[in-house]
């Protein structure tokens, strides 16, 4: 049920992202989205407790600042991961460094805050304890743009309290993402 919700949220948010495009986008509007499945904690990466398939979205908004020529750009974005199994879902901001090699592949960097539905204490056997309700959030992504408004990536997110919590298992997904451009 939740990960319907999620991506009713998600669909909703994108039909408001895709208004004709004007001269200059206004800053609330976001200008990339990412959606993709992804296998959530999986093995040899996680520990496989809570392994499942996750549906995975991302939207981003205009960059704050770029640097050598327009080939670096940092950018804010707000997603999400819901588990299709019934596991720990979560949603997260992050501040985004993008780097284009060429003009059609980049390399992502991000990270922030996340909050999860997940345990914090005593979890049963088959899920993790991640310590704390807010997580840092670190991912990346190598993608292909393909046309101007299509491309593709992989796509890799960890979930931790970086040890300040008792307990730190850690939570990570990794999988496959279509970019669209707005």
């Amino acid at each position: 049920m939740r990960w319907r919700a999620f991506a009713s949220l998600l669909g909703f948010v994108a039909c408001l992202a895709i208004f004709p495009a004007q001269a200059q986008t206004p800053w609330w509007q976001p200008v990339e989205l990412r959606i993709g499945l992804a296998g959530h904690d999986v093995k040899p990466i996680s520990s496989g407790r809570e392994a499942g398939a996750a549906l995975n979205g991302e939207l981003f908004w205009q960059p704050l600042f770029s640097g050598f020529d327009g080939r670096v750009v940092f950018k804010p974005s707000v997603g999400g991961s819901a588990s299709l199994s019934g596991d720990t879902s979560y949603g997260f901001v992050d501040l985004t460094g993008e780097y284009w090699a060429l003009d059609w592949l980049y390399l992502d960097l991000g990270g922030g805050v996340a909050m999860h539905d997940g345990f914090t204490s005593n979890p049963p056997p088959d899920r993790k304890d991640l310590g704390s309700r807010v997580l840092f959030h670190v991912a990346a992504d190598v993608g292909a743009k393909l046309t101007p408004q299509f491309g593709l990536s992989i796509y890799f997110d960890h979930l931790s309290n970086a040890g300040l919590a008792r307990k730190n298992e850690g939570l990570e997904t990794i999988g496959l993402r279509a970019a669209l451009w707005f």
